[in-house]
């Protein structure tokens, strides 16, 4: 089984690569594209080009299928080129991405990239979202439309395994699930609605189906939202009180409507500046490296995990934790 993902993996990098090369070739069309193609760079990289790409007329491409359900939020047909076969949304990008960053004819432009370490979030660009919404009001489902005037939270969680480690994307993902249905069954308790994120590809979202699929004011997503369109995920985001769930690309639609989040199970990064926001409850794994507890960062551990010699042990956030940043954040949830 991990031959034959290698060897899709290597298919679409070199497929996109080859794609790149008949574009220089042939084509004279101003085009860009993203570094990375995961959800929430990908939403990112649209959302910060968004006045440039207007103004100037220029092209994106489109490699996936997950991009080009997010360019139609902010782009008509004739700003897009897509590649022939493009690549499913049941296949991870994460290692073709690793793949692409290798080849000779794939190179984005660092003109269009985010610096991370700048002010991510600017009230125009809540206001381009609120305005794209309205624009796309009428592509909105409709069961998703049912939810305006009430009170629900958005959650997501990435996980993997038990066992975490400091490589490829573990670090952020949450591996004691218990405490999940403990935060879970708090809210439901408290009669706070909560709308589950995520599709079938994510495991979370599976585990949290199985145990609470028919509870009362607990909704998951694919349920209102049958292609878990851009349109839908704006439209929640959008009406949520607020996002409580992983440090990952879930999370930022809220983030560019400046709704308030809790996040847990996450790592400092010296270069986000939304862990700085005094809106936001960041919750940071732990890390026990020669007798000393330290926050887990992405600059000190994971980007020197070869100067990590030994053991080491990482400790995530309790529900004890959780619990109490959801009563910071929420007077209703205090007693």
């Amino acid at each position: 089984m991990k031959l034959l993902k290698e060897i899709i993996y290597i298919f679409f990098s070199n497929w996109i690569n080859i794609n790149l090369f008949f574009l220089k070739i042939f084509s004279k069309k101003k085009y860009i594209y993203s570094k990375k193609i995961s959800f929430g760079d990908t939403f990112t990289f649209y959302i910060n080009n968004y006045f440039k790409i207007k103004k100037y007329k220029l092209k994106i491409i489109i490699f996936s299928r997950l991009e080009h359900e997010i360019s139609k939020l902010f782009f008509s047909k004739r700003f897009i080129i897509k590649t022939l076969f493009l690549i499913p949304k049941f296949i991870p990008v994460y290692r073709i991405n690793i793949l692409l960053l290798k080849k000779k004819y794939f190179k984005p432009s660092d003109d269009f990239e985010l610096d991370y370490s700048k002010k991510l979030i600017f009230s125009n660009l809540k206001i381009l979202l609120t305005k794209l919404l309205k624009k796309n009001i009428n592509n909105v489902s409709k069961e998703v439309k049912k939810l305006r005037g009430q009170k629900f939270i958005l959650i997501f969680v990435k996980h993997y395994k038990k066992n975490i480690s400091l490589r490829g994307s573990e670090p952020r993902q949450t591996g004691n699930f218990q405490k999940i249905y403990q935060t879970i069954n708090f809210l439901l308790k408290k009669k706070i609605k909560v709308v589950v994120m995520g599709n079938k590809y994510d495991k979370s979202f599976g585990m949290l189906k199985n145990k609470y699929y028919n509870r009362k004011n607990i909704i998951f997503f694919d349920k209102i939202s049958l292609n878990h369109s851009i349109f839908d995920q704006l439209y929640v985001h959008y009406y949520s009180l607020f996002y409580i769930g992983s440090d990952s690309g879930a999370l930022i639609i809220s983030r560019y409507l400046k709704k308030k989040m809790i996040i847990f199970d996450s790592v400092r990064n010296n270069d986000e500046s939304y862990q700085k926001s005094n809106d936001n409850l960041i919750l940071f794994k732990k890390i026990i490296y020669n007798k000393k507890k330290q926050v887990l960062s992405q600059q000190t551990h994971i980007n020197n995990i070869k100067n990590i010699v030994g053991k080491y042990v990482i400790k995530e956030n309790s529900y004890l934790e959780i619990k109490n940043a959801l009563k910071k954040m929420n007077y209703k949830l205090q007693s």
